[in-house]
């Protein structure tokens, strides 16, 4: 089944590119591609895209196409809190400058890419009500944690944080996921809510908080 998965994911991530402006897309393939990258790779792109095709949104595409390619073109595991989605957003804009895309839609898209880096704290300014879109594409960045692959997930963020010893990885994953849970939404979209995510994320995130023998 994951691994069923994963293919769909690839032809997803293929089909993103496709979408894309050559030299954009270029751009994108080369930093997903970088070997220090285990999760926040080509597949976690092409599963947002194609899970957002799914759902038959194409009037949202156009803007969910550059969010999703760029809002993980820069990851470094060592960077400080933000950084990663403030380079990354930058990234962006000077994109979007040399595509074309309007001043207003550059605006907006860089703040969802801005609001990922804390989808459920500094992005709550980001409400279903005032800006659908942004809403649907943290619901699908956040999407792995309502997965049948959230251990095999997990596994992959460990890799790319190597640098950090067990122990203290343990903690601030466990933080991290606790944090979570204190929310009383961890998806705000109809699309999430039809699809069952809340309830498997939050399955998923108590089992893997269970002390462990």
């Amino acid at each position: 089944m994951l691994n069923a998965e994963r293919f769909a994911d690839d032809a997803g991530y293929r089909d993103l590119l496709a979408h894309l402006p050559p030299g954009t897309a270029a751009e994108v393939d080369e930093a997903m591609g970088q070997p220090h990258r285990r999760y926040h790779t080509r597949w976690h792109l092409g599963r947002m895209w194609r899970l957002h095709r799914e759902q038959g949104r194409d009037a949202w595409s156009e803007s969910l196409m550059w969010a999703i390619a760029y809002h993980d073109i820069v990851y470094e595991a060592e960077n400080a809190p933000k950084r990663n989605e403030f380079e990354s957003a930058a990234c962006f804009l000077r994109a979007a400058h040399t595509g074309g895309l309007g001043l207003e839609a550059a605006a907006r898209i860089t703040g969802w890419i801005l609001a990922s880096a804390d989808h459920l704290g500094a992005g709550t300014f980001i409400a279903p009500d005032g800006d659908p879109v942004g809403t649907w594409f943290l619901d699908l960045d956040l999407e792995p944690l309502a997965s049948e692959a959230f251990t095999d997930n997990t596994a992959l963020i460990r890799e790319e944080f190597r640098h950090v010893p067990d122990e203290a990885f343990k903690h601030g994953r466990s933080a991290f996921l606790a944090g979570i849970l204190e929310h009383p939404a961890i998806f705000r979209t109809d699309a999430a809510a039809r699809l069952g995510w809340e309830a498997a994320a939050r399955r998923n995130i108590v089992e893997a908080l269970l002390p462990r023998p």
